[in-house]
């Protein structure tokens, strides 16, 4: 029977991460082992990766081990789990000990504030975004707004004059969803809702 699934780095193009989809597998069956995983998704993907995110949410107290089950091919036993904390849609982000992953936390929050605040310059976008746990720098915030500019996904209210602040605001045609767009290494926006790269340094992005 040939295999139809694709490499998983190749489906994360349509918008979710492997964290992401083992997550809502995990969700779906609420008892299950890493070999149920590896079946259930649409993508290839190394046991060893299924292995190591599994672990991280059971130091994080989110699953647990509730039994074993024979292996297949009956040479021992595997780990059966149990989901206790279902947190919602959103993939719970962890390491192997168990501790939360907060790379990219400035860019979600940012991504959050922009959608609820009117209009705003980059020292305003910064102080509503950070939280006691999570700050974030006003250099962030430009330079995420620069972008997002770029991107058509802000509007410029003010250009920056005589040291005042560019002030922007949200253009609501662009609320592609909950997952902020990412800058990346070659100069890109890459949008995780929609599994695309919206924007690209040196490119004409006109229609006409």
């Amino acid at each position: 029977m040939p295999n139809n699934r694709k490499p998983a780095h190749i489906e994360q193009s349509s918008g979710k991460n492997k964290r992401e989809q083992i997550w809502s597998i995990i969700r779906r069956l609420k008892t299950f082992t890493r070999t149920d995983i590896q079946g259930e998704l649409k993508v290839i993907m190394p046991l060893a990766t299924i292995r190591s995110y599994i672990q991280g949410l059971e130091a994080a107290g989110i699953i647990s081990t509730s039994g074993t089950r024979p292996k297949k091919d009956g040479r021992g036993y595997i780990n059966v789990y149990k989901l206790e904390k279902d947190s919602g849609i959103e993939a719970p982000r962890v390491r192997k000990d168990g501790s939360e992953v907060t790379q990219g936390r400035g860019r979600e929050q940012l991504w959050r504030t922009i959608k609820i605040l009117k209009q705003f310059n980059r020292r305003d976008l910064a102080l509503a975004a950070s939280t006691e746990q999570h700050p974030v720098k006003e250099s962030e915030a430009a330079s995420y707004a620069e972008a997002l500019h770029h991107a058509d996904y802000l509007i410029l209210v003010k250009p920056s004059t005589h040291g005042k602040q560019a002030v922007y605001r949200f253009n609501p045609r662009y609320n592609t969803g909950p997952k902020p767009p990412q800058i990346q290494r070659l100069k890109t926006l890459y949008d995780p809702n929609l599994g695309m790269i919206v924007y690209q340094e040196g490119v004409d992005h006109d229609l006409d």
